[in-house]
């Protein structure tokens, strides 16, 4: 069975990020997560919304991200990257 909701730690993970920079991105509105008890997740489908976000945003806008969360996230090697990364977690973009 395929997961359908992320520890933190994983997500960062998947994202090649710190865990400090995804709860950054939670605070901020701009990575979805739930609740669980003391416990955050963050489900498969926010994820995908994440990168396909970014993958608008780069579409429409063609030039450097602007957003402070954008600018996190310049040290990714690429949005493409990322893409086949979540299919490796059974994700689709």
């Amino acid at each position: 069975m395929e997961k359908l909701l992320y520890r933190v730690e994983d997500a960062a993970r998947a994202l090649s990020l710190g865990r400090t920079q995804v709860y950054a991105l939670i605070r901020a509105g701009e990575l979805e997560s739930v609740k669980i008890g003391s416990s955050r997740r963050i489900p498969v489908s926010a994820l995908q919304k994440f990168l396909a976000g970014l993958r608008r945003e780069l579409a429409t806008d063609g030039r450097e991200a602007q957003s402070e969360a954008e600018r996190a996230f310049q040290h990714l090697s690429g949005v493409r990257w990322l893409v086949a990364r979540l299919r490796d977690h059974g994700c689709e973009a």
